[in-house]
């Protein structure tokens, strides 16, 4: 017998757990789930989970980042919604939505192309420091 909601059965009915302001509690609630394989891979590229500044629609962990104070300079970063900051890479739920594919720095490339275009010196400094 199961012990937990099917991963499948969540996603049936994201719309009615009204959590997009916080999904801490589903998080946690998934750390502690009996998942199987596919319930994880459903789980690293369904988009369910929400963006900081962006409440029109959900994302997949792989298309976002942990919340991190130090990143808010790149404009092209997208970060998870979560009710506190920063959310520590190492911490449970820091290390199950790494696990599910949440990113913690932006590659080196892309940041040096930001700093390279970036639209005064003070930017520039910024993102170096």
């Amino acid at each position: 017998v199961r012990q937990t909601v099917s991963v499948d059965f969540l996603f049936a009915h994201l719309d009615t757990l009204e959590w997009s302001d916080n999904p801490q509690p589903l998080i946690q609630y998934l750390q502690k789930a009996n998942l199987s394989r596919h319930d994880l891979e459903k789980l690293r590229t369904t988009q369910y989970l929400p963006e900081r500044s962006d409440k029109s629609r959900t994302y997949a962990p792989s298309e976002l980042y942990l919340p991190n104070p130090d990143l808010d300079i790149f404009p092209f970063i997208r970060f998870l919604q979560w009710p506190t900051l920063p959310l520590p890479e190492k911490s449970a739920d820091g290390a199950f939505l790494r696990n599910l594919g949440c990113r913690v720095n932006p590659p080196l490339q892309t940041v040096m192309k930001f700093v390279e275009n970036a639209p005064n010196g003070t930017v520039r400094v910024k993102c170096l420091d």
